[in-house]
């Protein structure tokens, strides 16, 4: 079992480093707490859909076996749960009969992993949730002293982690020259994508083509940096190019 020694030796290096390597910072919790598998999400649910501003998680060979969509399908309520969460809870606390349970359980017998994980949720910037889940193949009583002893630390650890990648990906890292810049249309089409609107309605309220919408969006996406519409999303929003849908519809 970890001592306090490894846990100071790995918050002074989470503190001391200046580039800290998602691999890095797991295979560390690895060694030091017994760990099989760790994942890290900063995102948000947009209209039933995962827009991931950061994922990284350890290998899983069995995760390229399913489909995008049943992964984001089963993933979606126990992220739902996650999101709501205000402090460290065991996964095997989540209710078997709701939908975040059921799916939870399916997701863990496709990907052949040992329902023994935690989860230690975190705040994070412009209405995103963020969580660090870890996993172990152990038994139920190792599993519960692991957590006993060192839930604290480990807790304490997914912030200063959580801290190093927002810090790694601030806005002011993202310098806007003249020519990457959104134009005043990319931004409003941006906008109607992230309150979950499609390209034809987009095209109904802002009198355009469906054509142009798409335009509108694929140069978004080059500016942007990014492959996916949903990671535009993400990526507008962490550099407040547009408005949070869910803060706009509360001030409706």
């Amino acid at each position: 079992m970890a001592s306090a020694e490894a846990y100071f030796g790995l918050r002074d290096w989470l503190e001391q480093d200046q580039r800290v390597e998602p691999a890095q910072f797991f295979n560390r919790m690895r060694q030091t707490y017994s760990l099989v598998h760790l994942l890290y999400f900063d995102g948000m649910i947009v209209d039933s859909r995962i827009v991931a501003h950061s994922l990284y998680h350890t290998p899983l060979a069995t995760l390229n076996k399913l489909t995008n969509n049943l992964r984001d399908t089963l993933m979606l309520a126990p992220l739902r749960h996650a999101d709501l969460a205000v402090q460290p809870f065991d996964w095997r606390d989540i209710a078997p009969k709701t939908l975040a349970g059921q799916n939870l359980a399916k997701l863990a017998r496709l990907l052949r992993l040992n329902s023994v994980a935690a989860c230690y949720p975190m705040l994070s910037h412009n209405g995103r949730a963020a969580f660090l889940v870890i996993q172990a193949d152990m038994e139920e009583h190792e599993w519960t002293h692991l957590r006993r002893v060192h839930d604290r630390d480990i807790a304490a650890l997914a912030v200063s982690f959580h801290a190093k990648m927002l810090a790694r990906k601030r806005p002011d890292a993202y310098p806007r020259h003249a020519p990457d810049r959104l134009t005043r249309r990319e931004i409003e089409t941006l906008s109607w994508v992230a309150a979950g609107k499609n390209y034809w309605e987009i095209a109904a309220i802002l009198g355009i083509t469906e054509r142009t919408v798409r335009f509108f969006m694929s140069n978004a996406r080059r500016k942007l940096n990014v492959m996916t519409n949903p990671q535009a999303v993400a990526e507008a929003l962490w550099r407040n190019l547009i408005a949070n849908p869910h803060e706009a519809l509360e001030l409706i």
